[in-house]
C-alpha cells in the first residue's frame, strides 16, 4: 500500500473505507482505532477547519447533547477536544461492563483529577460521529 502526496487527505479516506468495508466481529474495536486517528491526526492537522458548530446543531454529527454531562452547551470543537484529550490520555470505559458493548464513557480532567467533561456515546452515535466528521474534512 502507498499513499499520496496529500496524506492528510489520503489518511482520511482510508479510515472511511476501513469502516465501511470491514465486516468482521471486531467492529468496535475497529471503530474506537478509527476514532483515535481521526481525533489525534486530524487535531494536530486541521485544527483551524474544525467548526464552531453550536450545541444544538451536533445531532449532524451522531452525538445527541443528552450523552454529554459536565460541559453546558458544548460547540462541535470543545466536544472534539474533549474526545481527542479522553482518547489521549486513555479514559475511555466501555459499557456495560462485562457483556456485549453498547458504547463508551470519554472522560476529560483537569489537572487536578476533576472531571471537565464527560460523554456516554453509544456506539452507533460514535461511528456516526467518524463518518460525519471525516467527511467534513475532506470536503473543507
Amino acid at each position: 500500500m502507498s499513499y499520496r502526496k496529500d496524506f492528510e487527505q489520503h489518511f482520511l479516506e482510508k479510515t472511511l473505507d476501513i469502516l465501511n468495508d470491514y465486516k468482521g466481529d471486531k467492529n468496535v474495536t475497529l471503530l474506537l482505532n478509527c476514532l483515535v486517528g481521526l481525533l489525534i491526526v486530524p487535531y494536530e492537522i486541521f485544527y483551524e477547519k474544525i467548526p464552531y458548530i453550536e450545541s444544538k446543531k451536533l445531532k449532524e454529527y451522531g452525538i445527541s447533547l443528552e450523552s454529554i454531562s459536565v460541559l453546558e452547551n458544548p460547540t462541535l470543537r470543545q466536544v472534539i477536544e474533549h474526545l481527542r484529550n479522553a482518547v489521549a490520555h486513555f479514559r475511555i470505559e466501555p459499557y456495560p461492563q462485562g457483556q456485549d458493548v453498547e458504547g463508551f464513557i470519554f472522560e476529560d480532567r483537569w489537572d487536578d483529577d476533576s472531571v471537565n467533561f464527560k460523554a456516554k456515546l453509544t456506539v452507533k452515535e460514535i461511528e456516526t460521529f467518524v463518518k460525519e466528521f471525516a467527511e467534513y474534512l475532506m470536503n473543507t
